[in-house]
Formats: structure tokens, C-alpha cells, sequence
């Protein structure tokens, strides 16, 4: 089973309202855990690896956004924002 299909799965066990606050809720311990990261002197490795977890956890939540809401279109904003960025710098 590739990644799509596990994500698809997903979202047909759950449904898409408990996906989509499961990533509110991702999105919030990643919050959490870089303020901590942040906060710190000297972030120890336990630390960064809870970090390196929560942005693995949001990642594949925003994944299964992108299949629900449309991944070319994502990928046209993405785009253009990084454009800006570029120009920007």
C-alpha cells in the first residue's frame, strides 16, 4: 500500500472532520514543541527529536489536506509564494 492509499484509508476510517482537527491538533504541538526549542539555551537532542516528530506528524496531515483539497492547486499557490519569496531575498 502506497502512501496515498494509506492516506485515503485514512480519511474513509475517520472521515474528513477528524482529520482535519487531528491536524489543528498536530499543528498545535508543533507549535508547542518549537516554542520550546526556542526557549532553550541549549536544546537538547531528545528535544530536537520531539520537534523532528511533530513536523513528521504535520507533515503527513497536511498530506492528506492536499489529497481532500486539492494537491495542484496547493502546489499552484506553494508556487507562487515561493516565487515571492525569491524575490524578496
Amino acid at each position: 500500500m502506497n502512501k496515498q492509499e494509506i492516506y485515503r484509508k485514512a480519511i474513509d476510517k475517520w472521515g474528513v472532520r477528524v482529520q482535519q482537527l487531528k491536524l489543528i491538533e498536530e499543528l498545535s504541538e508543533l507549535i508547542q514543541q518549537m516554542s520550546w526549542v526556542i526557549s532553550q539555551d541549549d536544546a537538547t537532542q531528545q528535544d530536537l527529536d520531539f520537534l523532528r516528530e511533530e513536523i513528521a506528524d504535520c507533515e503527513i496531515m497536511l498530506e492528506q489536506m492536499r489529497m481532500l483539497y486539492g494537491d495542484e492547486k496547493v502546489q499552484i499557490h506553494k508556487q507562487y509564494k515561493i516565487e515571492r519569496l525569491k524575490r524578496r531575498l
